[in-house]
């Protein structure tokens, strides 16, 4: 994923999940602000790539971008502290910073109006019960790779792309040894099963929308 790649991958998602009860939760307004909505997942996507820690990739079907997946290294074994020298530059602190002052200074300018700050609260809230019971002070799932985000383009579905988006970092993790974990929709569960991922529990927080088995905290172990 290059810089360049943001603003269509950001239309991408911005597709996918128009119509999820988790935007009528998180982004109610979208439909009055579209835009900015468009904008809150560009400035999303940018801001993981900042990060030494974070990998993307596209896929590219008929010369544009149909699809993506981004990833972080957690962690402070040797693996993740690799995965940091690789796309450390010395300016990457410096970027890092500046970007993230530019973020807060566009969000307090030009906000997301799409958005609802209650809905936001109240999913961070869910995050950080999640993050507890899964994750948090667990030593044999602190250092892994998490799947942020994984998006292929409807038309493009069904055809292998979120395989082969996937396939880097299922490989990196073999290598490394270490665990993948990822939270995943009822569309993307049945992509993760086929790859060996398995569902550690249902979500606690549950959407209005949402059925019961809709999704959950996934995990892909290492062979």
């Amino acid at each position: 994923m290059e810089w360049s790649d943001a603003r269509r991958s950001a239309e991408l998602a911005q597709v996918a999940y128009w119509d999820a009860p988790i935007s009528d939760l998180i982004t109610p307004f979208r439909g009055t602000y579209p835009e900015d909505n468009a904008v809150g997942f560009e400035r999303r996507i940018k801001n993981r790539m900042l990060s030494t820690r974070n990998r993307g990739f596209v896929a590219i079907g008929d010369g544009e971008v149909v699809g993506y997946m981004q990833c972080v290294r957690l962690g402070d074994d040797e693996g993740g502290l690799q995965v940091m020298k690789e796309k450390k530059k010395w300016w990457s602190g410096l970027a890092e910073v500046g970007y993230g002052i530019y973020m807060k200074c566009a969000a307090w300018i030009f906000p997301d109006r799409s958005q609802s700050e209650e809905g936001l609260k109240e999913f961070g809230k869910a995050g950080v019960v999640e993050d507890e019971k899964h994750w948090k002070g667990r030593e044999d799932r602190k250092n892994r790779w998490h799947a942020q985000s994984v998006v292929v383009s409807e038309q493009w579905r069904g055809r292998g792309v979120g395989k082969k988006l996937m396939a880097w970092v299922l490989e990196r993790a073999q290598s490394e040894g270490v665990i993948i974990g990822l939270e995943a929709s009822m569309m993307g569960e049945r992509l993760y099963r086929s790859l060996g991922f398995d569902l550690l529990d249902r979500f606690i927080f549950r959407i209005d929308g949402c059925e019961a088995d809709d999704g959950g905290i996934m995990m892909w172990s290492p062979k």
